[in-house]
C-alpha cells in the first residue's frame, strides 16, 4: 500500500480503519435474524460506540480484521443453522473459514468452534 499510495505511516492504518468500518453493517446482518428489534438496536449501539473497537480501529495491530473475519464466520454459520439449510452454504461456510485464516490468526477458535456447534446441532437433529 506505501508503494502504491504515499509513503506515510497512516496509510498502513487504512486497512484497520476500513475493517472496523465494514463490521458495522456485517454486525447488523449477523443480528437482524432476531425477533426483537430493540435488541438489534441495543446491541448494534454498543457495537459501534464501543470504546475498545473505536481505540484499535485506527491502530496497526490487526484486531479489526478478527472482528471483521469472525463476523463474517458467524454469517455463514446462521446460513447453515437455518431450518432449511443446503450443502451449498456448508460448502461456503468452509471456504470461507479457509480464507479467512489468512487475515486473521484467532479465526481458527472462531471457526473450530463454529464446526463444533454445527456437528451437534446436525447430531441433534439426526440430519
Amino acid at each position: 500500500m506505501i508503494s502504491i499510495l504515499v509513503s506515510r505511516d497512516y496509510i498502513l492504518r487504512l486497512i484497520s480503519l476500513a475493517s472496523g468500518l465494514a463490521s458495522i453493517p456485517l454486525m447488523y446482518l449477523v443480528l437482524k435474524n432476531f425477533d426483537r428489534q430493540l435488541f438489534i438496536i441495543k446491541s448494534l449501539g454498543l457495537f459501534a460506540l464501543s470504546p475498545t473497537l473505536i481505540y484499535y480501529s485506527p491502530e496497526l495491530k490487526q484486531y479489526l480484521m478478527d472482528v471483521l473475519a469472525t463476523l463474517v464466520l458467524l454469517l455463514f454459520a446462521q446460513k447453515c443453522l437455518e431450518s432449511k439449510a443446503q450443502t451449498h452454504s456448508i460448502v461456503a461456510l468452509g471456504i470461507a473459514g479457509s480464507l479467512v485464516n489468512w487475515f486473521s490468526h484467532s479465526s481458527v477458535f472462531v471457526f473450530a468452534g463454529i464446526l463444533l456447534t454445527l456437528g451437534l446441532a446436525f447430531a441433534l437433529n439426526r440430519d
